[in-house]
């Protein structure tokens, strides 16, 4: 099987799939990423206190026939990924670069492009978008409004408690409600997309945890990595921000011309900062 540069991601992924011994295995090769260590079945065995038999169970739910097969790919990825970076000195920036082909790798299977077609015609069809998140999703909805103002769609952030009691008042079935919560337990996002989408809104939910969300009519399932949420080495926001580029260019590129025209028009040069800022000098 093809498994990319990053088979860390790989394993991630598949973890939901996995007993607790299995799960001790692949949190051991996840530590060991990028280290030099004895690998041997045995030696894993050894330190993990699992099987020999666990081992090919884990190896088999990473899509690997075992364990041979499964470690000759785990020692290529590393190698390739170690070949990538060999020339930086801090281990700090080779670091972040594979958290960065993490992502990359992961959002690249989770692409869904009928999904994303769809999404493009609903920004169309809508005539306001209300951007749901709370706290570093709140500033997420932030960036992704002046996106979409800048292509000309009426959008508006909610990111507090009031505004989105307030708001589900003047939403209707002309509205899009688009709800951002990377790990799903966002109770005031996913509470408030549900009543949107009862009330008849148009929903949709970006989110690295997809199951129990079948109440919106689009879940757009983003990339998630081990200790992501803690944001130590990179934004935890990233994914969705990532995901969000690639629904910007669809949306785009589907009457670009057009869309561009709009774009254009937000665009302020130099000589209109100046005018801008002598009319207030004149109005002070």
């Amino acid at each position: 099987m093809e498994t990319g540069l990053n088979i860390i991601s790989h394993i991630e992924s598949n973890m939901a799939r996995m007993s607790e011994i299995e799960g001790n295995v692949a949190k051991f090769f996840i530590a060991e990423a990028h280290k030099e260590s004895d690998l041997s079945a045995e030696h894993v065995c050894e330190i993990v206190h699992a099987s020999l038999s666990a081992l090919t169970r884990f190896s088999k739910k990473c899509g690997f026939k075992g364990y041979r097969e499964f470690i000759f790919e785990y020692r290529k990825s590393q190698k390739q990924l170690k070949e990538r970076v060999k020339h930086f000195q801090n281990e700090v920036t080779p670091n972040i670069f594979r958290d960065y082909e993490e992502i990359i790798e992961k959002t690249q299977s989770l692409i869904d492009e009928a999904q994303l077609e769809r999404i493009s015609r609903m920004l169309v069809t809508v005539s306001r978008i209300y951007l749901y998140g709370a706290g570093f999703s709140g500033l997420v909805a932030k960036e992704v409004k002046i996106r979409f103002v800048r292509l000309g769609l009426v959008t508006e952030v909610i990111h507090d408690l009031d505004n989105l009691v307030w708001t589900s008042g003047i939403i209707d079935s002309s509205c899009l409600v688009i709800g951002f919560s990377l790990s799903g337990d966002s109770r005031i996002v996913v509470n408030a997309l549900q009543n949107a989408s009862r009330i008849g809104a148009k929903s949709i939910l970006l989110t690295s945890q997809p199951d129990g969300n079948s109440h919106v009519d689009e879940v757009v399932q983003v990339a998630s990595m081990r200790n992501l949420d803690q944001g130590t080495r990179i934004s935890p926001q990233l994914p969705i921000l990532f995901m969000i580029d690639i629904i910007y260019g669809y949306f785009l590129s589907a009457n670009k011309s057009q869309r561009l025209e709009i774009f254009n028009k937000t665009v302020v040069n130099h000589d209109d900062n100046d005018k801008v800022l002598r009319l207030f000098q004149t109005e002070e």
